[in-house]
């Protein structure tokens, strides 16, 4: 089965995507050197995070398709509730976590974090996120969607399959917000692939899917039937 993904409305985080195109050499995008505002609209109508993502490719051109072979579709679009690679090759091409693990080096690299540090206990986690990410709806993306994400993935009556992964002696880990933009992490004890495993989960919305929790019908947020325009990434 080929499968035809087109990518308008919701290419990921919206800005995020546009960072990485604009990285590969899209010049309308970028301000001129010698100082003086840039001719293009699309600059200040969609300024870039700050810093960008930088892919190290060629140029690209906002927007298109990217066709998958695949032997059934998707039966979500949930990150969360995902699981089978049906769905999650095509989710992880819509949503982004705090790091990005390189699978050919298995570096870990900045994602919707520019940074992040340890202390000395190897247990207490800060990352700072890009400021000026938004999603594709244009919301901007802060501290609280990744609270909210947590959130969901510990609420007992929401059924996923990444919860498990974070509870070490029964003992959960602790998210917290520090400011828009900055979040702490402290974990029962020190777990090893934190970084790769607990930044690689994807972000998701707080004001698309909030109320979806507190109706009790997040699970079935995201399907395969939902509208393409409600599916904010």
């Amino acid at each position: 089965m080929m499968m035809t993904l087109k990518f308008g409305r919701c290419a990921g985080l919206a800005v995020l995507l546009a960072g990485f195109l604009s990285a590969c050499g899209n010049k309308e995008n970028q301000a001129p050197s010698g100082g003086g505002s840039s001719s293009s609209a699309g600059a200040s109508e969609h300024p870039l995070p700050t810093p960008p993502a930088v892919a190290e490719c060629e140029p690209g051109t906002p927007g298109g398709r990217i066709v998958i072979a695949a032997f059934v579709p998707p039966k979500t679009f949930n990150p969360l509730t995902a699981n089978e690679v049906s769905s999650t090759d095509i989710i992880l091409r819509m949503f982004s976590g705090l790091v990005n693990v390189d699978p050919p080096t298995e570096n870990v690299r900045p994602g919707l974090a520019e940074s992040w540090s340890v202390e000395p206990d190897n247990k207490t986690w800060t990352f700072h996120l890009r400021t000026g990410v938004r999603w594709s709806d244009g919301a901007p993306l802060t501290a609280d969607d990744v609270v909210f994400t947590w959130d969901v993935i510990y609420n007992p009556d929401i059924v996923n399959v990444t919860r498990d992964q974070f509870i070490i002696d029964g003992k959960k880990f602790t998210i917290s917000k520090v400011d828009d933009y900055t979040i702490k992490v402290v974990t029962p004890e020190i777990y090893a692939p934190f970084l790769e495993f607990f930044g690689s989960v994807p972000i998701i919305p707080k004001h698309v899917l909030a109320k979806a929790v507190e109706e009790k019908r997040f699970q079935a947020a995201y399907g395969v039937d939902a509208n393409p325009a409600d599916v904010v990434c």
